[in-house]
């Protein structure tokens, strides 16, 4: 299955990098833990699976101690659109091979179809102003979770 990772994450992040220069930067694969990033002149994309489920996190290139989360980046930069993506875990899928392959496709393609928002939120500005009223953004949004006790 570790082979199989590895396969099917080039295979959905082919057309990222054929198109935006995305490369292969880093993979652990040891088993028990999962973990790939590609990287591009503005930003990577790390992605780590947990159990049965794929997450995807983004960092400015040489910023690795600053992720974001791409389900809350985009919510964060979809806030004035009434198109907010939304992500599938496929936790209905019993095939758990097809469960990855079908989130892989979702995340690449997510990446895919917001590439300029995404590279224009790395580029431009403070990168940790900005992160900052992402992670502002999801107490608002999600207080229950962020609660202090």
């Amino acid at each position: 299955m570790e082979k199989q990772f590895t396969n099917m994450v080039g295979d959905c992040f082919k057309a990222l990098a054929e198109k935006y220069g995305f490369n292969q930067e880093t993979e652990i694969n040891d088993g028990q833990t999962y973990s790939v990033e590609y990287g591009s002149d503005s930003f990577v994309i790390k992605l780590e699976k947990y159990r049965h489920e794929f997450y995807a996190s983004l960092y400015k290139t040489g910023t690795s101690d600053m992720e974001v989360n791409l389900n809350n980046l985009l919510a964060y930069l979809h806030l004035d659109s009434s198109i907010v993506p939304v992500f599938e875990y496929c936790r209905d899928e019993t095939d758990l091979e097809e469960c990855y392959r079908k989130q892989l496709i979702h995340i690449s393609t997510a990446i895919y179809n917001n590439y300029a928002i995404l590279n224009e939120f790395f580029c431009t500005g403070t990168y940790a102003l900005k992160v900052e009223a992402v992670r502002a953004f999801m107490l608002r949004k999600y207080p229950a979770l962020f609660k202090r006790t």
